[in-house]
């Protein structure tokens, strides 16, 4: 009776024992913290927060990614930033103040000057970082306003080599660290509805007085209800292959347009009219699409037709329900 009341004894401590014993760090943290999206997006790369303030003895240590992709350095600054600036892009930094956010990116182990985003003293928007850095325009953005137009105070620093899903997936870490709320970023392919100006390129040029840029070289002129008088960068004549050209009218109209002749010159040279007297009602006039493309069409001798194509967009969304908590 005693073997057994010592047996007894022995298992009732063994038991006590195994549970005040700690339990391994990774089982704790999956049995008392709930894993949300930003955290299991990218496995764990780094635990440095993706927001950062101004701080350290150089440059490269203010601006250092430690394991991320993309990293937001905020204010206050030191002058080593305006030194950086300096040294890099000798004569911007009179353009410099003011609010504007540095773009940084690291190559080959050092951190260059990518651009700048002029701003105020209220930031950025993540807008700004999807065109500059990703090559989205604003028609390929898809995203609720209070996302895509959160006001983002700070630079941006980011690894010119890592992938885009990981410079997404910092981007959105940032994002939810400014907004407070999770934040889901995906790249998706959809089929889109496409304006596409096709045909054999034939050059026309606009009745003879109209177009001082027509004067000497086959300029296409990109106006809507009228030519504006030159000035400033609208004297300016541009030039590009088909696609840039496409691109940059796209672009002046904020529409998925594609211009694709069969046999188009090695360099269109062109020339944008989109700013009328600067009032609201003439830049809206100088914008209109049916009227942008009838031109180009008129001088080109391409045809307009729309079509169905596929296309990538740049999806901003907060998660629903069932992806903030995982099982």
């Amino acid at each position: 009776m005693k073997r057994l009341a010592l047996s007894f004894g022995l298992l009732l401590l063994a038991a006590c024992v195994f549970l005040l014993s700690p339990r391994p760090k990774h089982e704790a943290a999956v049995a008392t913290q709930p894993v949300t999206v930003a955290a299991t997006a990218r496995e764990a790369v780094t635990s440095a927060p993706a927001v950062v303030p101004a701080t350290g003895q150089s440059f490269e240590e203010m601006y250092a990614l430690q394991g991320h992709a993309m990293r937001l350095v905020t204010p206050p600054f030191s002058p080593l930033r305006r030194d950086f600036l300096s040294k890099n892009r000798p004569g911007w930094e009179p353009t410099f103040d003011g609010g504007s956010s540095l773009i940084v990116s690291w190559k080959e182990g050092k951190p260059e000057v990518f651009g700048i985003i002029f701003a105020n003293d209220l930031g950025f928007v993540p807008r700004d970082l999807v065109e500059r850095i990703f090559g989205y325009n604003g028609y390929d953005i898809e995203a609720d306003r209070s996302i895509i137009a959160k006001q983002i105070v700070g630079d941006i620093v980011f690894d010119a080599d890592a992938s885009r899903e990981r410079l997404l997936e910092d981007l959105a870490n940032i994002i939810q660290q400014e907004r407070g709320k999770l934040v889901i970023i995906k790249e998706v392919e959809v089929d889109f509805p496409t304006v596409v100006l096709k045909g054999k390129w034939h050059y026309t040029p606009l009745p003879e007085g109209q177009s001082p840029q027509q004067k000497d070289a086959e300029v296409v002129e990109v106006y809507g209800e009228a030519l504006d008088a030159p000035r400033g960068m609208q004297s300016a004549i541009f030039d590009g292959d088909a696609d840039w050209f496409s691109k940059q009218v796209a672009n002046v109209l904020q529409q998925v347009i594609a211009i694709e002749p069969t046999d188009p010159p090695g360099k269109i040279h062109y020339h944008f009219d989109y700013w009328g007297d600067g009032s609201p009602q003439q830049q809206k006039a100088a914008r209109d699409m049916d009227l942008v493309l009838r031109h180009i069409c008129d001088q080109t001798g391409l045809t307009r037709v729309s079509e169905v194509r596929k296309r990538k967009r740049l999806v901003f969304r907060e998660p629903t329900p069932a992806e903030q908590v995982l099982p």
